[in-house]
């Protein structure tokens, strides 16, 4: 009813570090059935690509990193090595740094997280990632439906960048997943 009411899509999205296997993926998944959620597939590291198969994180809908608390070097890394959909938790990082990220992202088909809850990443990040052809998602990371906003930060940042529609990420919407895209 909320996500009807702000006119908002929610994601669902479960940590890959619960599942062990496949099997346990079928099981997370089959009481969601066809409700009218997206579902992500939230990474905190690599190690994920080697517990799924490529069917297993095909059933999600994206596959979203988060990179808070990783230096710039491994954000990169994930961004260059991993199929990533949704790019959440920027660090800040030095400006050279923050163009070699951004046009890996631009390369790899990556969206950029506007986080309202570490209000990250910064206006001149979003600016830059928009001129390179990034997609952006809005994100929230609440942990219950009770905790769910507006995405004020996001809101905010659409407005200050000048962001539209075509701006942002939509599951199956640009380009084939990065499951489909990247997975090796």
């Amino acid at each position: 009813r909320k996500s009807r009411k702000d006119g908002l899509q929610y994601g669902i999205t479960a940590g890959a570090s619960r599942f062990r296997n496949d099997g346990a993926v079928d099981q997370w998944l089959a009481p969601l059935g066809d409700r009218p959620v997206f579902l992500g597939l939230a990474t905190s590291d690599g190690s994920w690509t080697r517990n799924l198969s490529r069917r297993s994180a095909n059933q999600f809908d994206y596959v979203i990193a988060d990179v808070s608390g990783d230096n710039p070097d491994t954000v990169l890394a994930r961004v260059q090595h991993e199929p990533i959909d949704i790019l959440s938790g920027l660090p800040s990082m030095p400006k050279e740094r923050a163009t070699d990220l951004i046009s890996a992202l631009a390369a790899n088909k990556g969206a950029v997280e506007l986080n309202s809850v570490g209000r990250t990443p910064g206006r001149e990040l979003i600016s830059q990632a928009k001129e390179a052809g990034c997609k952006f998602a809005f994100g929230t990371a609440n942990a219950s439906a009770a905790e769910l906003k507006r995405c004020e930060y996001g809101l905010q940042m659409v407005e200050d960048c000048r962001l539209d529609r075509h701006h942002f990420f939509t599951p199956g919407g640009w380009s084939p997943k990065a499951v489909d895209r990247r997975w090796s």
